[in-house]
C-alpha cells in the first residue's frame, strides 16, 4: 500500500473523532485511502470504498470488500490483531497496531461509563524519571516525544500535578504532529500556579483543588475537590471528567500524581519509555505502599514491548484489583 505514516495517522485521528460522537453500536470501520483523502465509514461499506486500498477494523470477517484491504480485530485496550494482510509494510503494520487501540478508546469508555486512563513516563533502566533536582531532559528520545504528542492528540484530556506545572511549565500541545490539543487538567493544592502557558491559543484548562481560592484565573475552570489524607480522590476526578464528555485521559506526571491514581485502581494502561541509562539516584516512576509478598504487586492482563528508535517502550494493561 503506497501510503505514508502521516497519511495513515490522519485516518486514525479522524476515526477517533467519529467514534467519540457515535450514537449507534459499533460494528466495524473502514478507512479508505482515496488518493490524498481518507474516507471513513462506520457500520457501512460504500461502493467507492471498495475501489481503493482500505484498512478495516472489525471483530468479524468482512465480505464485499476489495482484495486490497487489511483487517484488524480489536482485542483489548492495548492490542489489535491483524487477521488479513494486503499490501502493507511491516512499518505500517506496527504503526497501525500501536495506535488503532487508542482511537477506539471512546468505545471502551462508553461501555464502562467512565474515563479510560493511560499513564506515560520516560525512565531510565532503574526506573528514574528525573534527577533529585527535577531534571528530566532528555531521558526519552525524539521518537518518544512524537509518540507522546500522538497520544495527546488521541486522548480527550491530559493531566499533570501541580508540581509538574511548577517545575516544567509545559504547554501540553501536539505541536510535533497534526491533531487537536487535548483539554488540560491540573490537580493540586498550590496557590502559586501560573496557567498562562497552558491557556495559550484559548485552550481549555480544568483545575481540581481542595480550595477554590487557590485559583483566581477566570479562564481556568476550577473544581473544588474534597481530599482524603490530603490527596484528591482520583476516582472522583475521573467520574467528573466523564460527565464532561472526556472519554480518555493521558497522565504525564508527575510521580506523586501517577502513583495516587495507580494505588486507587484508576489507571488502565501504563506506558514506560525505557532509555538505556542507569541514574542510580533521582525520582522514581511510581511510589506505592510497601508490600509483603510478590503477589501483591501491580500486574498486567496484557503487555508488549515496542522499539522506539534505539530505546524501547513497555505498554501494559493494568489488571484491576
Amino acid at each position: 500500500m503506497s501510503l505514508s505514516l502521516n497519511h495513515i495517522w490522519t485516518g486514525i485521528e479522524e476515526l477517533q473523532k467519529l467514534l467519540k460522537s457515535l450514537e449507534q453500536p459499533f460494528e466495524f470501520a473502514v478507512l479508505s485511502f482515496q488518493g490524498n483523502e481518507v474516507v471513513i465509514n462506520i457500520n457501512e461499506i460504500t461502493d467507492t470504498a471498495k475501489c481503493f486500498p482500505s484498512i478495516v477494523i472489525s471483530p468479524n470477517p468482512m465480505e464485499n470488500l476489495n482484495g486490497l484491504h487489511s483487517r484488524f480485530e480489536p482485542d483489548s485496550l492495548t492490542e489489535v490483531h491483524m487477521r488479513k494482510c494486503s499490501n502493507v509494510t511491516e512499518e505500517q503494520i506496527s504503526f497501525l497496531k500501536q495506535y488503532i487501540p487508542y482511537a477506539l478508546l471512546p468505545l471502551y469508555a462508553n461501555k464502562e461509563k467512565r474515563t479510560i486512563t493511560i499513564s506515560h513516563f520516560a525512565q531510565s533502566l532503574d526506573g528514574k524519571i528525573a534527577t533529585a533536582g527535577g531534571d528530566s531532559k532528555w531521558i526519552g528520545n525524539r521518537e518518544n516525544l512524537v509518540h507522546a504528542h500522538r497520544m495527546r492528540a488521541l486522548c480527550d484530556a491530559i493531566l499533570i500535578g501541580s508540581n509538574t506545572l511548577i517545575h516544567d511549565n509545559p504547554a501540553l500541545t501536539v505541536r510535533n504532529v497534526t491533531g487537536n490539543d487535548p483539554i488540560k487538567v491540573v490537580i493540586g493544592k498550590s496557590n502559586e500556579l501560573n496557567f498562562d502557558k497552558l491557556l495559550e491559543n484559548n485552550a481549555r484548562v480544568i483545575y481540581f483543588t481542595d480550595n477554590k481560592n487557590n485559583c483566581l484565573t477566570s479562564n481556568v475552570e476550577t473544581i473544588d475537590a474534597s481530599t482524603s489524607n490530603g490527596v484528591i480522590d482520583s476516582r472522583k476526578i475521573l467520574k467528573t471528567l466523564y460527565t464532561k464528555g472526556i472519554h480518555s485521559l493521558y497522565i504525564e506526571g508527575g510521580s506523586k500524581t501517577a502513583s495516587n491514581f495507580l494505588v486507587n485502581n484508576a489507571i488502565d494502561v501504563i506506558q514506560l519509555h525505557i532509555a538505556p541509562m542507569i541514574m542510580g539516584s533521582g525520582i522514581v516512576n511510581f511510589s506505592l505502599p510497601e508490600i509483603s509478598a510478590i503477589n501483591e504487586s501491580i500486574s498486567f492482563k496484557k503487555f508488549n514491548f515496542t522499539p522506539m528508535g534505539e530505546h524501547v517502550m513497555f505498554t501494559g494493561e493494568v489488571k484491576r484489583r
